[in-house]
């Protein structure tokens, strides 16, 4: 910007005919991450116009699609500076001191408590165990274990049945059988 600063909330886009850019990064006096991508091949060679907070820059570049332009100086002049708003401060007036009667206070009445009596606490009978009471034992629970069948890479004969493993082993070798019917159904 000639001679000012950037704004901090300033905007700033592209346009190229009638298509608009999203806003970019000002960090500062420099923009990151302007990206335009019209994606349409009637805008190459479209002047680019750039516009910060609606007013545009005197500089122009023509659209070229994939181009990378990292050292771009745009200037921008008729920006409207801020200006400062003066805030007055309110005087507030002191407080005379005016003398003011006390307030007399009512004396609580006190209330009358009645006093707890005794209650008398039947006695309880404590339970006495008989031997006629038979201990249970508790039955073993058995936990159901899942069933591994192994896989390719079986570590024993235990993990994978035999019949498994020859199935994956066909399964492996079944493109290399492939191959070499193919080529001896081409050779006849």
């Amino acid at each position: 910007m000639a001679g000012s600063v950037v704004p901090a909330d300033a905007e700033l886009i592209a346009i190229v005919g009638d298509y608009t850019s999203a806003p970019a990064f000002i960090i500062g006096d420099e923009f990151k991450n302007l990206v335009i991508d019209p994606v349409d091949p009637r805008y190459l060679e479209l002047e680019i116009i750039f516009l910060l907070n609606g007013i545009p820059s005197s500089v122009t570049v023509p659209f070229e699609s994939g181009a990378r332009n990292k050292e771009l100086e745009l200037i921008f002049t008729g920006l409207p500076t801020p200006t400062a708003v003066v805030t007055i401060d309110e005087v507030e007036p002191e407080p005379t001191n005016t003398p003011v009667p006390p307030t007399p206070m009512p004396e609580p009445t006190p209330t009358p408590m009645p006093e707890p009596t005794p209650t008398p606490v039947p006695p309880t009978a404590t339970p006495i165990a008989t031997s006629s009471e038979m201990l249970m034992e508790e039955e073993p629970t058995v936990v159901p274990q899942e069933e591994f069948f192994g896989t390719c890479s079986a570590p024993d004969q235990e993990s994978a049945p035999i019949a498994q493993s020859v199935a994956n082993g066909l399964l492996i070798l079944a493109p290399l059988g492939l191959v070499w019917g193919y080529r001896r159904f081409r050779k006849k």
